[in-house]
């Protein structure tokens, strides 16, 4: 949205207090490499973005591990959006699923290797039923990513496994002193 760092940093402070963990998704804008140079993108404005998703949106996720190392190989994250209605005028709200993984870059794309890919699925109301609405497979400077651009920051540790809230403990002293006051 145009923010200011120091602002999404300090929403992502607020979250990763609140709940105890926050996600960090860094967007890249998808082109086509063999017709953009770089004076083109700048004047474009196309650069990546960071995209903050609570803990809430964080749907699934998997780790495997690659060359002795455990990565994040797939998180599927839920996002709001508004949808057409039935008429111009109408917009519903909707839920839509980006689903962030690694997988086999297709033979028309390129040499088969591991590369990161962005799918987005709708549900269909109807038929309650999953709708690929997109796939991608973002590059930089000419190259396939072969991470997933995703981050998690929790309270204790920099893992996508949830830690618990740190104001959990203060919540549950509180509770202790309601219900001492309400049997006084």
């Amino acid at each position: 949205c145009g923010e200011n760092l120091h602002m999404f940093t300090l929403e992502l402070l607020e979250e990763a207090l609140t709940v105890g963990r926050v996600g960090i998704f860094v967007d890249y804008p998808t082109i086509d490499p063999t017709n953009t140079t770089q004076a083109d993108s700048k004047s474009l404005g196309l650069r990546p973005i960071l995209k903050q998703y609570c803990t809430e949106s964080i749907i699934n996720w998997k780790e495997t591990v690659i060359g002795n190392s455990c990565v994040l190989s797939m998180v599927v994250l839920a996002e709001e959006v508004s949808l057409p209605g039935e008429s111009e005028f109408d917009v519903v709200q909707g839920m839509q699923y980006r689903v962030l993984d690694l997988s086999m870059l297709p033979k028309e794309l390129g040499d088969p290797q591991l590369v990161y890919r962005v799918r987005v699925f709708t549900i269909n109301q109807k038929t309650n039923a999953d709708v690929l609405m997109s796939t991608a497979y973002p590059m930089i400077k000419g190259k396939y990513l072969t991470t997933i651009p995703f981050f998690v920051i929790g309270t204790d540790s920099v893992e996508i496994c949830p830690d618990s809230p740190p104001l959990v403990d203060l919540v549950d002293i509180n509770l202790s002193h309601y219900r001492t006051n309400a049997d006084y």
